[in-house]
């Protein structure tokens, strides 16, 4: 399988994009033409819709996994003087994975 990194960010934002808005829906097909590529083209950075949704889901408890780093390194207390802060850091994570959220644990 070819990696080119740069267009695997480009199928990963459109998959998300599409996946968000259409669910489980959306196809291949619709993923590639939002990209601008062939589906056949697809394969060369995935094996699969189901390898796109591992993905996203994986970025998404990446993200997860970073922000509880974060808000265990708070000094003691803390936690309480930055509820609306960590409120807030949750909130935007889960709107950018928004494709991920329901097939997690986190939905």
């Amino acid at each position: 399988m070819v990696v080119d990194g740069g267009r695997r960010d480009e199928i990963l934002e459109a998959a998300a994009g599409l996946f968000g808005t259409l669910g489980l829906r959306a196809s291949l097909h619709e993923v590639a033409t939002a990209v601008g590529i062939q589906q056949a083209s697809l394969y060369h950075h995935f094996d699969s819709k189901d390898a796109i949704y591992i993905e996203l889901v994986a970025r998404y408890r990446a993200d997860l996994g970073e922000l509880a780093e974060r808000l265990l390194d708070l000094p003691h207390g803390a936690v309480a003087d930055h509820v609306v802060h960590i409120g807030s850091a949750v909130a935007e994570c889960a709107a950018r994975h928004r494709a991920a959220r329901p097939l997690t644990a986190f939905g």
